[in-house]
């Protein structure tokens, strides 16, 4: 098959530039460690090392790859020496990265003691026990038989004063049938922003009082955490988003890029145009209209974006940028808008980005040809050019599920659990079912409907740990939403409250 000779050369040929070049990724440095211990003379590798470390500890085992293990199993594999391995198997959501639930699991299984920590000092005893009924609700609640769910215990006392820790929503069906996703998203969104503005504006004095920084709504994307964020915005509630997508793919750096092109270019009307409209100068369009023969004005601006220009050229990019700042009034204005902390932020980290890359390239032309390419392909590659938090002191917290993972809220809203399970990809990567679980690419096999089902379940497996990382952030109450909602008879929820033995019965109440 050409596409597998195709894998065969590049993986020569990449291993053979990237020696060329002296370049190592980190997934080349464990292959390369690997190797050492395993090949010649890794036995007295394997020794010294030992005679340095009595013992390892690896915390976070479940995010390992099989790799790693293989080298940790050489190095501490004598009866002398100890290994601890501690994990959590239902807590493996870093497939994406490379770990391999695979390989807990067959560490699990070479170990000589496991032990189980029951005990939960997090949550309050209802939520346990909500979680507890939910995972318990179906015999393989985690899909593998090597992943078992052991009911924990509370390490707090009831509060029988506290509202129902644990709410169940429901999405009724429209007509009769199940609801698109968009309208389930932005009716589930809706909804939870009118809950956080209840429960901040009620204050039984029996309860605790929440504030915004209490409260952490879970999200799957990078868009359906600005839904959230948006529907919060309409109910006056502060809020902040976590995620990892980058500057330049924000709306101030196409902002920044036009008012960069237009000091560049100072004598350019239409460039100048385009840098006055920018939400950053704040120009409206009707004053464009009304100073149109307005000579007087227009050369005030052509006079100003000059001086800019001139400051850049002899004095540097920051220079200019921190005048065109503070003569321009930027943060004054940027501050008036809803999420003016968010833009300032933005606008800032992108003039510190581009202080640091002038140094690099020659003249005003070199950066605005680098930002442009910047934004045009706009991945958040670098960890300094991912989106910087803006204050969330006492803001409600939007968060990715994988960014949530090891972190406590008061209150958690896990509004879209019910995404499906589905893989419809040509090509796939899967877990063969045997021992030595290898995994596979499926780039056109005889067997892909076969395989495509393993793929499909290990996918469904993630997204219960998933759901079940998103459940356990919570320390005193927790929403979930479900529904009959499009595509998601393949869901995680739908496999844990629809499974077999399913019992669970009323539904806290309908999502209007």
């Amino acid at each position: 098959c050409v596409k597998s000779e195709f894998f065969k050369f590049a993986k020569t040929q990449l291993t053979e530039k990237k020696e060329a070049a002296n370049i190592n990724f980190f997934d080349d440095l464990l292959i390369k460690v690997n190797n050492a211990v395993k090949g010649e003379g890794g036995d007295s590798l394997a020794k010294a090392i030992r005679q340095k470390y009595q013992a390892a500890l690896v915390d976070e085992f479940q995010d390992t790859d099989l790799v790693q293990y293989e080298i940790f199993s050489k190095l501490f594999s004598p009866k002398d020496k100890t290994i601890f391995m501690i994990g959590d198997p239902k807590q493996a959501i870093y497939g994406f990265r490379g770990a391999d639930i695979f390989s807990y699991i067959k560490a699990s299984e070479d170990a000589d003691n496991r032990f189980t920590l029951k005990k939960n000092w997090r949550s309050d005893p209802g939520l346990i026990t909500a979680v507890n009924t939910l995972f318990s609700n179906v015999s393989n609640p985690f899909i593998f038989n090597e992943i078992p769910f052991i009911c924990s215990d509370s390490a707090k006392k009831e509060d029988f004063t506290l509202s129902a820790p644990f709410n169940l929503w429901y999405l009724p069906s429209e007509n009769g049938k199940p609801v698109n996703k968009p309208v389930a998203v932005q009716r589930i969104s809706n909804a939870v922003a009118k809950e956080i503005s209840h429960i901040l504006l009620s204050s039984p004095v029996s309860e605790i009082k929440f504030k915004p920084g209490n409260i952490a709504v879970l999200v799957r994307t990078n868009a359906q955490a600005q839904i959230i964020k948006d529907a919060l915005v309409l109910k006056n509630i502060p809020s902040v988003l976590y995620n990892a997508d980058s500057v330049f793919h924000s709306h101030e750096a196409e902002e920044i890029e036009r008012i960069l092109a237009g000091i560049g270019e100072p004598d350019n009307e239409r460039m100048l145009r385009a840098a006055l409209i920018t939400d950053i100068i704040g120009v409206s369009g009707e004053d464009l209209d009304l100073a149109k023969d307005d000579s007087i004005w227009w050369n005030r601006w052509f006079s100003r974006f000059i001086t800019y220009n001139q400051l850049w050229t002899r004095y540097g990019f920051i220079r200019m940028f921190k005048s065109f700042i503070f003569r321009e009034k930027v943060k004054k204005r940027i501050l008036s808008y809803y999420d003016g902390e968010r833009r300032l932020t933005n606008i800032l980290h992108l003039a510190e980005i581009l202080q640091k890359e002038s140094e690099k390239h020659s003249g005003i032309t070199g950066l605005l040809t680098w930002l442009s390419e910047k934004i045009s392909n706009a991945a958040a590659e670098n960890e300094e050019h991912q989106l910087r938090l803006e204050s969330d002191e006492d803001s409600v917290k939007i968060v990715t599920i994988h960014k949530s993972k090891g972190m406590e809220y008061d209150v958690v809203f896990c509004p879209f659990g019910w995404d499906g399970s589905t893989i419809n990809d040509k090509e796939f990567l899967f877990h063969e079912n045997n021992k030595a679980k290898s995994l596979v690419f499926d780039i056109g096999s005889n067997e892909r409907e076969k395989n495509l089902c393993l793929a499909r379940n290990e996918l469904l497996a993630e997204n219960i740990r998933l759901l079940y990382v998103s459940l356990t952030r919570a320390k005193k109450r927790c929403y979930m939403a479900w529904g009959r909602i499009n595509k998601s008879e393949t869901s995680s929820m739908a496999y844990i409250l629809h499974n077999r033995n399913s019992s669970l019965n009323s539904l806290n109440e309908d999502i209007a």
